[in-house]
């Protein structure tokens, strides 16, 4: 039983990365890879979770830059969700 759900769960992800890959344009893969990538003991997906330190120009600046990135991401993953046809 083990392996039957096994083999289901990664023939799905398999399914789901081969969709993903073939929708997404260049641009945002090498913004996704980047924030996967490992430095200084951690992801830079990471700094996505950390509150700015206060008010400050150059924390809001980081900030907005922040943001920004994901709303690119955003952007262009909005439209592949629907062609996952994955449940809510």
């Amino acid at each position: 039983m083990q392996s039957i759900i096994s083999g289901a769960l990664q023939h799905e992800r398999d399914r789901v990365v081969r969709k993903v890959e073939s929708h997404l344009d260049r641009s945002v893969k090498s913004e996704l890879d980047e924030l996967l990538k490992s430095g200084d003991n951690f992801y830079q997906i990471t700094l996505l979770k950390k509150d700015p330190k206060d008010f400050s120009t150059r924390e809001m600046r980081t900030e907005v830059a922040k943001q920004q990135r994901l709303f690119r991401i955003y952007k262009s993953t909005k439209s592949i969700i629907p062609k996952l046809q994955i449940s809510t």
